[in-house]
């Protein structure tokens, strides 16, 4: 997620499993530049490990950003299940 933040023009799209966005990272681009790349933010609901009130307000500061976003929570804890990856798989090839 900071990498696709601080270098928008080396990414194409992200995929994050389960993570966070540090306040600490710069979203120093906007819905309007060319470069903004999409990301797909999947979550487990139940996850001890990465809080999903992390995740919301991740996800709330990219939504503010205008960034193309699309997010999914799922019934689980700090894991992957396969119709998260069947999802995230799906957002790659819509691009």
């Amino acid at each position: 997620m900071a990498f696709a933040c601080a270098r928008p023009n080396l990414v194409t799209a992200a995929v994050n499993f389960s993570g966070f966005l540090a306040q600490s990272v710069e979203i120093p681009f906007s819905a309007l530049s060319p470069d903004t790349p999409p990301i797909f933010w999947g979550h487990g609901s139940r996850d001890p490990n990465i809080p999903h009130a992390w995740a919301a307000r991740g996800r709330e500061r990219l939504n503010t950003a205008g960034i193309l976003l699309q997010s999914k929570d799922y019934d689980i804890g700090h894991w992957i299940v396969p119709e998260e990856v069947r999802d995230a798989v799906a957002f790659v090839e819509s691009i």
